[in-house]
This record gives structure tokens, C-alpha cells and sequence, in this order.
């Protein structure tokens, strides 16, 4: 149609150059043709609105208040094109609040785009134009209606099962005239005795209800050209009941209780415990280490004790408000209990008795060690047992000693179990002081500090106290003090004056008495002077012994230690030998040559300096190499086999080149011996639990030493596998070689043996077989041709 309004209205050529006078008249002619052609157009045009409903009061729309309503505007019976246009009017309060556009086929859209009200309504008007002229316009009452609200609707909605279900939907603002209907699968919910509506329908009221009705149902309210509709799940419940409880009412103390209780019902029910306590208060129980609740309807009560004692509930519950619950009374039967012991003190060396009193009910009392070993009754006369009386049992020891097992238990018994309480028996011991003797003496240098030191003993603790010539000291932190590094208590003393030096002893003292410890005589140490030395006294191979006499000095003069030289007959020095101690009255060099003269100098050393050495000469002479001494300190480790050790004593000159080493039994019969080069030798398949004796003897060029003698006893052990076969090969072999004896006689005497004969009789039974063979058969065999 534009195109052949286009060709009205252009009718000039392509080429104006081309133009000629006639068509001028037939361009005036298309001029009329096209006022006709418009003329006709308007004879055609309709201006109209889809949705609007004609009325008596004009064109009528009903909208939603909830919608994205549209208005739309077309023309009918022409196509505007770009030449006609179409415009909706609407009062000021709408902008902002609508929209139109439009469209391709030429018609004008009107979107409201906010939610309106009813108040809302109003009119709206299109106005059609070809060009500024206006052609129609149509007229427009939009009422907008409130929709349904279902916003009160419980979604979910659960009746009780065997009760009369109401599913209720309070939707509001339903049209007048409009009901409420009820859908379920797509299908209309049919109203009889057994299902009904209430209140204008928007209650469905189904009769006892059952699990079988449970289901999704529609609510649906017809509005306007559709359907609103909300659904709801429904889902019947049951009150929870329950149909089993496992709950012993009984149970011993320290086991375990397990209490079941099972429930029905929808939702599936859970189970509640809580304990009524005397006070007759209900405590609801959660986990804890005493209560495992890890299974629901189950409850484990831990350790039971007499604590546990009381009423327990289980109680059933799910999301109705009915419940279900069940309850025991426990009783725990208690194991016997033993009243404390309270302070068992006594004095060592005394004898106590101790009894096990007990409560609950008691079937057996005992006592053990602590170890757990059995005690058994008293008898008179022993050191410890047991006995009972009246129901209690009594532990009974004599003659208690500090470092016995001082730690007993006594067991009670019941049908509940045992219970067990320590004695622990404290032994309190008099004070005790080691001492060394009489006559205790010390040497300190004037301003240098010396310990002393009291090594006592007691239960409890005893008390130390120092006095010095009697009287106590006082601690002045200089010239006294205490050593508090010391585990024993020790007094330090560092003497600055004359009359600091004296007697000192310590005293300690607990609740059972007191002791002193030794008087020591505190010297202050002088010049130190040489003793009187015999050196000609004895006459040993690799050592000097010389006697020392301190009777000619002081004990302040006293030397600590001595050095000696020793020249040869020439008068050249072959030795020096300083720091020798003096022990027991007697001074020793060692390592010196044998069959050898010496002439020795000695001079003498303490803590204030030492002498010159001495002008008088001794002649010291060493005897020819002599048999070693004896060895020392023999040992045994026994299990199965023993391994013996010693230590060598001197070789006297003569290098030791080995050691005899004999074993008795307790007769003094030689069961074994063995020589060997070590310190040590093992002894193998000894006998269990039975007493030996070992002698060690060293053995040099010279000759043998005394023997060292060594006694120990075998402890208990099964007798060696490979001993018990060891000894059986040893019967086998002997008794194989008497047999073979006794044969070799056999033949001496009667010219024949017994293998001969057993030999020959075998040799017979085979020449009697081959004899009666058949000639070709027989034992001449014949010659065969030699094979390559």
C-alpha cells in the first residue's frame, strides 16, 4: 500500500530531462486521485482497546492490584504507518507510574509498572492521529480490584491421625459472589459425611482422620479471567506412645546400667530422660561421662554408685504437645565399705594390731600385701597373719622393722563385689648417729674451711644441733654456717681464731629421743715433721714396706703424705715417688725391682708446706721373684651356666701366665677343673638349686699361689634340653662300645664272635637259594664277551 502511495504522489520521471508537456496534465490528474484514495481511508479507520469491556457508562477494564497490567491500543480496518499515530492520555497523577511504546504493527502499549491500589483507579484515554489531525479517541475506566491474599496460609499443616482434621485457608479479599474451592491431584475435593467445608470454604474438614489422606491440596479462589490458587502439604501426626521399655530396677554398684525405652509416633518421637531426685525435683539428664546418651531411647548410667539411687522418667515427645513416659525406681546394691584406718604409727621393733572394720553387707574380709599375696591366719609366734573375730578381721605384726613391707589391704566381699582399703603403717625409728670411734680428729690450716658432717638417721626426721667443747654454736654465716648443698647435715667451719679450734660433735633429736655423734677434736694444722720410719723389716720381691711411728711429733705436726727417693749403690736417683698416704701405720711403694739394694730419702708434706728431705739414709732390699698372691674378690653370675670372675693379685716379680680353677660339690668332691689365661672361665651343665664350691689358684714360672676359695648356690631352672640329649648319646656310646667289648671277648674264648655268627647265618641263606637253582642258573656264571 506505501508503494503504491508513493507512486501517486511522485509521478515524475526518473530523468527530469525526459519530461513532457502532457504529462504535466496527467500529474494534475493523480492529485485528485490521491484526495479520493484518502477519502476512502477515513471511511475505514477503528480505534479500538482489546481488553476493555463496553458498558453503558463507556469502556470499562478491571485490573488486579498484584499484575503487570497492560493497556493496548490498535487500529483496525488500516495501517497507520509512519502517517498515523496513537497517544494515551492519562491524568498527571499516573507519571512515572506507566509507560507506552510502540509497537511494530503500529499499535501503542500502556505498562503500568508499580503496584496499584484501588484508589488508583481512574481513566485513560487514546487518541488517534493522521498527522496533527485527530481521528478518534476511545475512552478507558480502569478499576483496579484487591486480589486474593493467601499470605495467612500455613503451607504445612499436620491433623492428628483418628481426629477430625481441619485444613484451614483464611484467604482474604475473595470477590463477592466467589467461593472457595478445594483441589486435590488436579481433581475437585467431593464433600460428603466424611469431608466438608466451613466457613465459606476456606476450611476443609475431613473426618477422622488417616495416613492415607495425607497429600498436597489446592486451595484455589477464582478471580477476574483466572484462578489463584495456594497449595498445602498436609501431613498427619501421631502422639507419641510408648510400646517398650527394658528398665531393671536393680543393679550392683561400679557396673554399668543400660535403661531402653521405645516410642511410636509421626514424626518419629524422641526420647527424654531426667531423674526425680529425695528432693522430689525432676532433673532433666544430658551427656556426660556418667550418662551415655548416644542412642536415642537408650541410657547408660556409668560406674553405678549409691548416688545413682532414685526415680529415672523416660518421657516420649515429637512436635505435638501430647507426651508419653514411663519411669523405674533404681536401687543399687552397694559393695561393703571399709572405715579408714586413720594414723597407724609405730615405734620399731614393736608389735600392732589393726582392725577392718566395715559397713554394708560383708560376706568375706581378708588381708593381702600390697603386692596382692594372701596373708595367712596368725599363729603365735609368728611375725604376721591374720585372724577374725565377732566379724572383723584383725591384721596382727610383730617386731615392725623400718624397711619391711610396711603397706597391707584389706578386701571386703558382697554379692555387689569387693572393695579394698591400704594400711599404711609408719614406722617411726629412735634417733641414730654413724659414728667412726673414739678419738676423731681433724686438721684445718687457720683460715681455711673444713666440713663436718652428721650422718643421722630417725622417723621422723631428727633435729640437728651442733655444739662445740658443749656448748651450742651460733650460725654467724663466717666462721659458722650450714652447708645447705649437702644432703647430710654439714657444718662448715672456717676457723679465723686460736679458740675456734676445739672439740666439736652434733646432736639430733626427734619425738622418740635424742644421740650425739662423734666427738671430733679440730687441730690446727702446723710445720709438718718427719715420723720414725722402719724400712728393714721386711723383705718383699717388687715393694717397699715400711713401718711409720708418729710418737716423736704432735698431731698438729702430722704430714698428710709423704715423698721418697731411691738411689742405687752408685748414689744415682732410679726413682721419685711423691704423694704416698700413710694407711694403717705402714707406708708401701709398689713396682720396684726384684733381688734389688736400695738407699731411700723421705721427706714429708702437708697444707702448711713440707720438710727437707731426710739426712738419715734407708737401705731398702727386695727379695728374688716369688709365687703370685693369691687372687681377690672371686664372683659368681649363675642362671643355667655360671660365669666366674677374679681379680689378679701380685705377680711378686714373675709375670702371672695363667690360673687353675676347681669346682666342688658340697662333699668337697672335684667335679671339674680348668686352666685358663683370662680373669674369668664359664662352667656349663650345672644342676638347679644346688650348692658348689670354686677354688682360683694363680700360676706364675715361679709357682702356684694359695687357692682363693668361692661358695655360691645354683638358682631354680629347667634341666637344659641339649643336656638331657647330650647325656643320651653318651649312654648310646657307651653302651655300643661295651657291646662291641664283650663280642671281641666272645671270639677271644670261644674262637667265634656274635657278628661272625650273624654275618655267616646270613651268607648260608643265600648259598642255600642259589644251590637249588637250575643249572643255567647256576652260581658258575658264564664268561661274557669284554664290552668297550
Amino acid at each position: 500500500m506505501r508503494a503504491h502511495l508513493r507512486q501517486w504522489l511522485d509521478p515524475a520521471p526518473a530523468d527530469p530531462q525526459l519530461a513532457h508537456p502532457s504529462l504535466v496534465r496527467q500529474g494534475q490528474m493523480n492529485c485528485f486521485v490521491l484526495l479520493f484514495y484518502i477519502a476512502s481511508l477515513a471511511s475505514c479507520w477503528k480505534l479500538e482497546v482489546p481488553n476493555a469491556r463496553p458498558g453503558p457508562e463507556g469502556n470499562k477494564v478491571e485490573f488486579g492490584t498484584k499484575d503487570r497490567n497492560v493497556l493496548k491500543c490498535s487500529v483496525s480496518g488500516f495501517e497507520p504507518g509512519d502517517s498515523a499515530d496513537l497517544e494515551w492520555q492519562y491524568d498527571k497523577k499516573y507519571v512515572g507510574r506507566v509507560n507506552q511504546h510502540r509497537q511494530s504493527d503500529g499499535s501503542r502499549m500502556l505498562t503500568f509498572k508499580k503496584a496499584f491500589t484501588p484508589a488508583d483507579s481512574g481513566e485513560f484515554t487514546c487518541i488517534g492521529k493522521v498527522g496533527d489531525e485527530v481521528k478518534e479517541i476511545q475512552k478507558v475506566f480502569v478499576t483496579f480490584v484487591e486480589e486474593p491474599d493467601f499470605s495467612e496460609v500455613e503451607e504445612e499443616q499436620h491433623p492428628i491421625v483418628n481426629q477430625d482434621a481441619r485444613i484451614r485457608c483464611p484467604v482474604k479479599n475473595v470477590p463477592e459472589n466467589v467461593e472457595v474451592y478445594w483441589t486435590q491431584n488436579e481433581a475437585v475435593v467431593t464433600r460428603d459425611l466424611q469431608t466438608t467445608v466451613e466457613d465459606d470454604g476456606k476450611t476443609l474438614v475431613l473426618r477422622n482422620y488417616s495416613k492415607t489422606s495425607d497429600g498436597v491440596y489446592e486451595c484455589s479462589v477464582q478471580f477476574l479471567d483466572r484462578v489463584r490458587t495456594v497449595d498445602i502439604e498436609v501431613l498427619g501426626y501421631m502422639p507419641p506412645v510408648i510400646v517398650k521399655d527394658v528398665m531393671p530396677s536393680v543393679v550392683y554398684e561400679g557396673q554399668d546400667l543400660q535403661l531402653v525405652c521405645t516410642a511410636d509416633g509421626f514424626p518419629t518421637p524422641k526420647i527424654q530422660w531426667s531423674k526425680m531426685t529425695n528432693a522430689r525435683k525432676v532433673e532433666a539428664i544430658n551427656g556426660s561421662p556418667k550418662y551415655d546418651l548416644s542412642l536415642n531411647g537408650v541410657l547408660v548410667i556409668k560406674n553405678t554408685s549409691v548416688l545413682d539411687e532414685g526415680k529415672y522418667i523416660c518421657t516420649a515427645v515429637n512436635e505435638l504437645d501430647t507426651e508419653d513416659s514411663r519411669n523405674v525406681s533404681l536401687t543399687v546394691l552397694p559393695r561393703p565399705r571399709i572405715n579408714p584406718f586413720g594414723d597407724l604409727i609405730v615405734e620399731e621393733g614393736a608389735s600392732l594390731t589393726v582392725p577392718c572394720f566395715t559397713h554394708n553387707d560383708t560376706d568375706v574380709t581378708e588381708w593381702t600385701t600390697y603386692g596382692g599375696i594372701p596373708l595367712k591366719p596368725y599363729v603365735d609366734g609368728s611375725d604376721i597373719g591374720y585372724k577374725a573375730e565377732n566379724g572383723t578381721s584383725y591384721l596382727i605384726i610383730n617386731n615392725i622393722n623400718r624397711n619391711s613391707n610396711n603397706k597391707f589391704v584389706c578386701v571386703a566381699h558382697n554379692e555387689a563385689g569387693k572393695s579394698s582399703r591400704v594400711a599404711h603403717i609408719k614406722v617411726t625409728v629412735a634417733p641414730k648417729v654413724a659414728k667412726s670411734g673414739n678419738g676423731v680428729k681433724r686438721s684445718v690450716l687457720n683460715g681455711s674451711p673444713i666440713l663436718l658432717s652428721c650422718n643421722a638417721s630417725g622417723i621422723p626426721t631428727p633435729e640437728i644441733t651442733w655444739f662445740k667443747d658443749g656448748e651450742p654454736i651460733e650460725y654467724d654465716g663466717t666462721s659458722f654456717s650450714l652447708d645447705e648443698i649437702s644432703d647430710i647435715p654439714t657444718l662448715k667451719i672456717t676457723p679465723t681464731t686460736t679458740n675456734q679450734f676445739g672439740t666439736y660433735n652434733c646432736k639430733a633429736k626427734n619425738n622418740l629421743g635424742s644421740t650425739e655423734g662423734d666427738k671430733i677434736l679440730l687441730l690446727q694444722v702446723l710445720e709438718p715433721k718427719l715420723p720414725t720410719l722402719a724400712c728393714n723389716e721386711y723383705f718383699l720381691p717388687t715393694r717397699m714396706r715400711c713401718k711409720v711411728d708418729f710418737k716423736n711429733i704432735k698431731e698438729n705436726n702430722y704430714p698428710t703424705n709423704l715423698s721418697a727417693t731411691f738411689k742405687n749403690i752408685n748414689g744415682s736417683v732410679v726413682y721419685l715417688v711423691e704423694g704416698i698416704p700413710v694407711e694403717d701405720g705402714f707406708i708401701e711403694v709398689e713396682n720396684l725391682n726384684t733381688s734389688s739394694a736400695y738407699r731411700v730419702h723421705f721427706k714429708a708434706y702437708n697444707e702448711r708446706g713440707a720438710t727437707d728431705w731426710s739426712k738419715e739414709e734407708y737401705k731398702v732390699v727386695t727379695a728374688d721373684p716369688q709365687a703370685p698372691e693369691r687372687v681377690r674378690n672371686v664372683t659368681s653370675n649363675c642362671t643355667e651356666n655360671c660365669h666366674i670372675s677374679w681379680i689378679p693379685g701380685r705377680d711378686n716379680g714373675e709375670p702371672i701366665t695363667g690360673y687353675k680353677v676347681h669346682l666342688y660339690n658340697k662333699d668337697k668332691k672335684e667335679l671339674w677343673s680348668t686352666s685358663c689365661n683370662e680373669t674369668f672361665t664359664d662352667i656349663f651343665n650345672l644342676d638347679s638349686l644346688v650348692h658348689y664350691e670354686v677354688t682360683v689358684e694363680a700360676v706364675n714360672e715361679i709357682g702356684t699361689s694359695d687357692p682363693t676359695s668361692h661358695h655360691f648356690t645354683t638358682s631354680e631352672f629347667a634341666t637344659s634340653t641339649s643336656f638331657v640329649a647330650m647325656i643320651v648319646v653318651i649312654c648310646l656310646i657307651v653302651l655300643m662300645l661295651t657291646l662291641v667289648g664283650a663280642d671281641y671277648l666272645c671270639y677271644r674264648v670261644k674262637g667265634f664272635s656274635l657278628l661272625q655268627r650273624l654275618y655267616r647265618c646270613g651268607r648260608k641263606t643265600d648259598v642255600d637259594v642259589k644251590i637249588n637253582k637250575p643249572e643255567n642258573e647256576s652260581l658258575i656264571e658264564k664268561p661274557t664277551k669284554p664290552q668297550v
